[in-house]
């Protein structure tokens, strides 16, 4: 069977619930439950027959071309035109990994969140810096960059590019010893050294940051392949589920355990069927990847 549309997969999940044609309503409830049974897949979180936990890591949730090539940049500085909350820098100064960041008005020293990234020359900030347009401006380098809003963990360490003119390694650290780093040496230099961050969540979702050690003293650049966390489905004949065809049924068998426990709060067959499901998608996925994909091999006791 070819893989089903998500509109497919909600008329047969209103089938279980004895719905032949769903109403608005109906298919929004359908809609969740795939929705619901959709993140359980993409999680790859099930029970062998010995009852030992694993997490798969489907390889499909890891494309060759999801790396971010993000630039570890000094402290930048640069004059402002602003609008609002929208500032324009004369000559390119900004980063996508500045959200987050402060940028300081120089004369007056009014400080402004950076909450957006447009261009190279545009960013936006969270609160209006119309007094201060004229003004030169400075972000200050932290070592701490942001990363893409669809991150959903590193798949490898970053790598610096050839623009970076380096062959030095980047290193993982815990957050601890990476404030040792900072703690004993405030040098800038070439980064060695990186760890993960995570900011406070703000109304948009959590987001993600990496902290480097040494700060930049020039910008440099480095690719990193990552997980790419996908979106929720919508109720349209022209949108797929991850995966594709093979992996079709473990979807459906995992939204209708949904629809099941919503029903009864019990876990009956289908949730059976749903397990079983599983552990078939993430041992076809380990085949296809067997020389690259270990990930299945990672468990724990139930």
């Amino acid at each position: 069977m070819a893989a089903q549309t998500a509109s497919a997969l909600i008329d047969a999940i209103g089938a279980y619930k004895g719905w032949d044609t769903p109403d608005v309503m109906q298919r929004l409830s359908c809609l969740d439950r795939l929705n619901e049974g959709y993140r359980r897949f993409k999680r790859g979180v099930y029970t062998d027959e010995g009852g030992v936990r694993h997490v798969h890591a489907f390889s499909f949730l890891q494309p060759s071309t999801a790396a971010v090539t993000l630039t570890l940049w000094p402290t930048v500085t640069g004059t402002m035109t602003v609008v609002t909350t929208t500032i324009t820098a004369a000559a390119a100064a900004f980063y996508p990994s500045m959200v987050g960041h402060t940028l300081t008005a120089d004369t007056s020293e009014n400080t402004y969140t950076i909450s957006g990234y447009t261009s190279s020359t545009v960013i936006t900030v969270t609160a209006s810096a119309a007094a201060d347009t004229g003004d030169t401006f400075t972000i200050t380098a932290t070592g701490t960059y942001r990363l893409p809003s669809d991150w959903g963990g590193a798949v490898s360490s970053p790598v610096y590019t050839n623009a970076s003119d380096t062959s030095q390694d980047l290193d993982e650290v815990t957050p601890e010893e990476m404030d040792e780093l900072y703690r004993d040496d405030s040098n800038t230099g070439d980064p060695e050294n990186w760890a993960m961050s995570v900011p406070s969540p703000v109304t948009t979702g959590q987001s993600w940051d990496a902290r480097f050690h040494p700060i930049p003293s020039t910008a440099m650049t480095v690719q990193w392949p990552y997980k790419v966390v996908i979106a929720d489905l919508t109720d349209s004949t022209a949108v797929y589920p991850a995966g594709g065809e093979e992996h079709n049924d473990t979807i459906m068998f995992c939204a209708l355990a949904a629809a099941e426990f919503a029903a009864d709060r019990t876990l009956g067959a289908m949730e059976a069927k749903a397990m079983q499901m599983m552990r078939d998608s993430a041992a076809i996925d380990t085949d296809l990847y067997s020389s690259i994909d270990e990930q299945d091999t990672i468990g724990w006791e139930a």
